[in-house]
């Protein structure tokens, strides 16, 4: 209840009143409730008040009417409450975002036929009918206020004023879902085709708006059914009224024409169902043609990379043939060298003229003292070489059982 702006004003038809508008808190609702002697039953709707952090009691609803007659047989009083849903501009909304917002409002009213006196408790009221009131009841001057001689008149006011922003806020989600159709039908599917719609981001965003705006057309579907159900329950209670006791021309006549505005309302009601219901469908049409759109794009992508993958393949077959091939070569030059590079290195080594054959004993060989000078410097330079290159191999080796270790603890 904190922070809710209640107003109470006490009207008779004498034109005495006393009109109230304060922000209250708990204490001083029980307190105000307990002066108007109202009925318990507005305590279960007034709990769908107060500050929340979300739609909470949105598919809340309730209607009762509580009539008293007197031994004679004559109706002295009758109190009903119920809560009304409504659309209303949403008061400081960014550019681009949701301008409507779904709320509901509290209608009490106490009507005492025998002192002839109107007692109401109203809620978060639509602007449209705190505008009206403004001007129909509150006045400063001392006139009689016609709206005020009629108890059905306030019903009848809150009741029409829900429809056209119902009606703005359908048109409004009917406009973004249609925005949202084209840039869908304008999405491609061949990879080389695409445009800027096609972007992952852009698709993420279509379907993030598409889930919010099939949410809001439910919540509107909900509140509509809702409203109609109050209506249906209200109709019910009125057509009993006109049963309890002989009405008087004047009273007859306003009870039909709140029966007749509260089957109109129904009526705008029933109407705005199948519409809203019917958009309700398209988005979620349009949301499977995206999804269909994204699974063919996907579908594209993959057999662009089956076949981008199956080239890679032939050639790396290919690749892999001719390697087979080089390694042939390789294999053939490895065999003839092992063949001629002995050979070769034998006669090169005989031509240095180190080792020379004597020619009184052809069997014999004679070393040349600088043999031993060339076995001084190769045989050491050969070792150091081979070292150098053992060394290396080591390291390389190591490096790579390394870097595997490393790859095997990789997330």
């Amino acid at each position: 209840m904190s922070a809710d702006k209640v107003w109470s004003p006490y009207c008779t038809q004498d034109d005495v009143r006393t009109t109230q508008i304060a922000e209250i808190i708990t204490s001083g609702a029980r307190t105000l409730l307990s002066a108007l002697r109202v009925f318990p039953q507005i305590h279960r709707h007034m709990t769908a008040f107060g500050g929340k952090r979300f739609p909470r009691d949105e598919g809340f609803a309730g209607f009762n009417l509580e009539a008293r007659v007197s031994s004679a047989g004559i109706l002295s009083s009758f109190e009903c409450s119920y809560l009304l849903k409504y659309i209303e501009k949403r008061d400081g909304a960014r550019p681009g975002s949701n301008p409507w917002s779904i709320r509901h409002t509290l209608i009490y009213q106490k009507v005492s036929v025998e002192e002839n006196k109107l007692t109401h408790i109203l809620i978060r009221l639509p602007l449209a009918v705190k505008k009206f009131l403004g001007s129909s009841v509150l006045k400063i001057s001392r006139e009689r206020s016609q709206f005020i001689e009629d108890w059905t008149n306030l019903h009848i006011t809150c009741f029409s004023s829900v429809d056209h922003n119902l009606h703005q806020f359908i048109n409004y989600l009917d406009e973004e879902i249609d925005k949202l159709f084209k840039r869908v039908i304008l999405a491609g599917v061949e990879p080389d085709k695409l445009n800027e719609f096609d972007a992952l981001s852009s698709t993420t965003n279509d379907f993030k708006s598409l889930q919010y705006l099939s949410d809001q057309l439910r919540r509107v579907i909900n509140i509509i059914q809702l409203n109609i159900l109050t209506m249906k329950c209200f109709q019910k209670k009125i057509r009993d009224l006109e049963t309890v006791t002989p009405q008087t021309s004047s009273q007859a006549d306003s009870l039909a024409r709140l029966l007749k505005q509260l089957c109109d309302v129904q009526s705008e009601h029933e109407f705005n169902l199948p519409n809203a219901s019917t958009i309700l469908e398209r988005a979620k049409a349009i949301s499977d043609q995206l999804r269909d759109t994204v699974s063919m794009r996907n579908g594209e992508f993959n057999r662009t990379s089956t076949a981008m993958t199956s080239r890679n393949t032939s050639a790396i077959v290919h690749l892999s043939d001719k390697s087979s091939r080089e390694a042939r070569v390789v294999k053939t030059l490895t065999v003839l060298a092992m063949v001629f590079v002995p050979a070769a290195f034998t006669a090169d080594f005989v031509q240095m003229g180190f080792i020379t054959i004597k020619h009184d004993s052809p069997m014999k060989w004679s070393a040349d003292p600088d043999l031993k000078i060339y076995a001084i410097l190769a045989i050491p330079l050969i070792s150091i070489t081979m070292l150098i290159y053992i060394l290396v191999e080591f390291i390389q080796t190591a490096r790579e059982k390394g870097e595997k270790a490393n790859e095997q603890f990789i997330v």
